[in-house]
């Protein structure tokens, strides 16, 4: 039974007719017509149409071959294909990309944003508050140089800080080997040029004189924008070591 005779029988058990079902999905009494005759083309998109305004499976319209299996013209097969893909690039997107303000960036959303991007600063809307941007440090740079805080990254939440300024006088407060260590992570990650992942520890006095020790997972990223080179910072902390702060004596 040809996808025509099958449609044809669909209307007919369920007594409508050609104008009703093309009214009701929304495609040209003609269009549908003419798409019903014998050697007709119906593209895979009405189709669908179709199976969901009858609420049959698609699987109702596989035509059958010599041999009695399922087949589908080459053009439908294709068309599904694309949609297919399509669909599944977009649920990647949502899933691993676009971050609600109730859930969290995670690493593994982070990654993949990098990786999707190929180290470019592009579609970075919903990763932008999670992460904080630097300029790449020199070899004879003795503190990094923060560009742009994210309002929820971990160092704005943990810190209470607003801007790349006070970033710069939270790590002017640090000490000299902090300062050197970090230094040295971000040349690392530019001269991989990928993502770099560490757990470093922190034991260090802030400006206001209270104290941070603990341990988190961090990852810096080099990212191309415009023609320069920038790093990009994103932490968080380990449920198992949370950064307990407790006032200097």
């Amino acid at each position: 039974m040809s996808l025509q005779t099958k449609i044809r029988t669909l209307i007919k058990s369920h007594k409508s007719s050609i104008p009703k079902l093309a009214a009701a999905i929304g495609v040209p009494e003609q269009t549908l017509m003419y798409s019903l005759r014998a050697g007709g083309k119906i593209p895979f998109e009405t189709v669908v149409k179709i199976a969901r305004e009858y609420r049959v499976p698609l699987e109702t319209f596989a035509e059958e071959g010599p041999e009695k299996e399922a087949t589908v013209e080459y053009e439908t097969l294709q068309y599904a294909s694309e949609i297919l893909d399509l669909a599944l690039r977009k649920a990647n997107k949502q899933l691993f990309v676009r971050q609600s303000e109730e859930v969290p960036l995670n690493l593994e959303s982070f990654l993949w944003w990098w990786e999707s991007n190929s180290g470019r600063l592009e579609n970075f809307d919903s990763v932008k508050p999670y992460v904080d941007f630097f300029e790449p440090p020199s070899n004879d740079s003795n503190i990094i140089q923060p560009v742009e805080v994210g309002r929820r990254s971990l160092a704005a939440v943990y810190f209470k800080l607003q801007s790349a300024e006070e970033l710069s006088h939270t790590l002017d407060g640090f000490s000299a080997p902090l300062n050197r260590d970090l230094v040295s992570a971000h040349l690392t990650a530019l001269d991989r040029n990928e993502p770099v992942i560490t757990y470093p520890t922190l034991d260090e006095s802030l400006p206001d004189g209270t104290r941070v020790s603990g341990k988190y997972r961090r990852v810096l990223a080099p990212l191309t924008h415009d023609g320069r080179t920038i790093i990009v910072n994103f932490s968080q902390q380990i449920p198992d070591h949370p950064l307990p702060l407790s006032a200097s004596g």
